[in-house]
């Protein structure tokens, strides 16, 4: 337990501490599924944002409804702990359509929409269910990725002297390895790597702003503190930083998915 909340707590890793930027990550391509049942009928349009999905829902009641049939959509998050949902009905032979956004908290990634559409009953509501793809946001800036990507994988003290001189079109901004990150300072340059790659590939100039991408960056940041660990430590204490590294590799996994995509 305690473990569980110190990589809940080191979700804070990775919150950004700067303003709203002017560019944000182009929506995906719209996704849609009708489920089509005898009490109703119900047609789903997703479109993913960014760490939200807007979904948009067309509901029509059916002279053999029971009651005031109603449709569901839940957006089920990998490695999350909140999934979200959101629920509306319509009555008396209506159509109604409504939309709303789908914000999950932690997770690492997310691919689909659980739907459905009810009729509810005493005995027990009769629906019919489905599930319809999300697509991730497309990515961007392939002009930029050649280099986003060679500071990304040169090594630390290369990296860091190109952060002093902050050249480019890069954000360089960093807020560290923030509480209650495990070995905050020694683990600090893999920290402000980390927070260049969110900041460029994702909210910021939107290199590619993918989960894909996003796990490369996480991976990236684990491989940085465990170089840092065999640098400066052998034996049990080698030990005991790869530990370290480790935990705070679950917390930007669990956490970063909102500040990744600035949400």
């Amino acid at each position: 337990m305690r473990k569980a909340l110190l990589i809940l707590g080191l979700t804070l890793l990775v919150l950004p501490l700067l303003p709203a930027p002017a560019a944000q990550a182009q929506p995906s391509t719209a996704s849609s599924r009708t489920l089509d049942a005898d009490w109703a009928k119900a047609t789903f349009t997703a479109v993913r944002d960014g760490w939200h999905v807007r979904v948009t829902i067309t509901l029509r009641d059916k002279p053999g409804s029971f009651g005031c049939p109603y449709a569901r959509a839940t957006l089920n998050v990998t490695a999350g702990l909140d999934p979200s949902t959101s629920k509306f009905e319509v009555c008396d032979n209506k159509t109604k359509t409504k939309s709303f956004t789908l914000r999950p908290g932690l997770g690492t990634k997310f691919s689909e929409l659980k739907i459905r559409v009810c009729d509810p009953d005493v005995f027990g509501d009769d629906c019919k269910t489905g599930t319809l793809p999300v697509r991730q946001n497309r990515a961007e800036r392939a002009d930029l990725s050649a280099r986003m990507n060679g500071l990304m994988t040169e090594s630390l003290s290369a990296f860091m002297k190109h952060k002093k001189a902050k050249g480019g079109p890069w954000n360089w901004s960093d807020n560290g390895c923030n509480s209650p990150a495990v070995r905050a300072a020694e683990f600090y340059r893999a920290c402000a790597r980390h927070d260049f790659g969110y900041r460029n590939y994702g909210w910021g100039l939107t290199v590619n702003p993918t989960d894909s991408r996003r796990l490369w960056v996480d991976e990236r940041f684990r491989t940085d503190m465990r170089a840092i660990c065999r640098a400066n430590h052998s034996g049990k204490a080698r030990t005991d930083c790869y530990k370290a590294a480790a935990i705070n590799y679950a917390g930007v996994r669990a956490g970063g998915g909102a500040p990744f995509f600035n949400q």
